[in-house]
C-alpha cells in the first residue's frame, strides 16, 4: 500500500509540473495546449507529494499500534508491575515499557479485539489493539473460540508472567 501510494504521489507530482496545462486559442481559430503557470503547477505537485506523506504516516502509526507481543513482569503491588508492549517497528528486544497502573483494557472494534490504553502518550485516542486471533494463550485450547481466549487474558492480566505472539500464532510462557 505505501509502495502505491509513492507512486501516486510521484506520478500526480510529475504530471502537474509537465503537462498539466489548459486550452488557449490562437489567432487562427486553433486550440493549444498551454501549460499553466509555475505557482499553480508547483501548489499541486507540493499537496500531492503532501497527501502521501500524509497517508504514509497515518499507515506507519496504525501499523505501530498492533500488539506483536505483550509480556507482563509482576510486582508486589500493581503499580510495581510492568508491561511490555511490542509492535511489528520493534525488535525482538525491542518494545515500549508501561506502568501496569497506567494501562486500561477495554473493548475494541470486533469481538476478538482488546483496545489497551495507556495514559501519558502521545496520541492517547489512538490505542494499542490487541488481537485474539490465531493467538495462543498458556492453557487455552488451541481450538478455543477468540471470546474464550480473551477471557483467558482477562484472568491473566493480573496474574502469571506470559507472551502473546500474533504472528507467529504461539504464545510462550516464561
Amino acid at each position: 500500500m505505501i509502495g502505491v501510494n509513492i507512486l501516486w504521489a510521484g506520478n500526480l507530482a510529475q504530471l502537474a509540473l509537465d503537462r498539466w496545462g489548459q486550452p488557449v486559442k490562437r489567432e487562427d481559430g486553433t486550440e493549444v495546449l498551454e501549460l499553466r503557470p509555475l505557482w499553480q503547477r508547483g501548489t499541486l505537485a507540493a499537496l500531492s507529494v503532501g497527501v502521501g506523506v500524509t497517508v504514509t504516516s497515518i499507515v506507519f502509526v496504525a501499523r505501530s499500534r498492533n500488539v506483536t507481543r505483550i509480556l507482563l513482569r509482576h510486582g508486589p503491588t500493581r503499580a510495581e508491575s510492568s508491561v511490555l508492549i511490542q509492535a511489528p517497528g520493534t525488535t525482538k528486544n525491542g518494545g515500549r515499557v508501561f506502568s501496569q497502573d497506567a494501562c486500561t483494557l477495554s473493548q475494541a472494534r470486533a469481538e476478538d479485539e482488546m483496545a489497551i490504553h495507556v495514559r501519558g502518550l502521545a496520541l492517547p485516542f489512538w490505542p494499542y489493539l490487541l488481537r485474539f486471533k490465531n493467538s495462543e494463550i498458556p492453557g487455552v485450547d488451541l481450538t478455543a473460540s477468540a471470546w474464550e481466549r480473551r477471557r483467558a487474558f482477562m484472568s491473566e492480566w493480573d496474574g502469571k508472567q506470559y507472551t502473546i505472539r500474533r504472528v507467529s500464532g504461539v504464545v510462550r510462557q516464561r
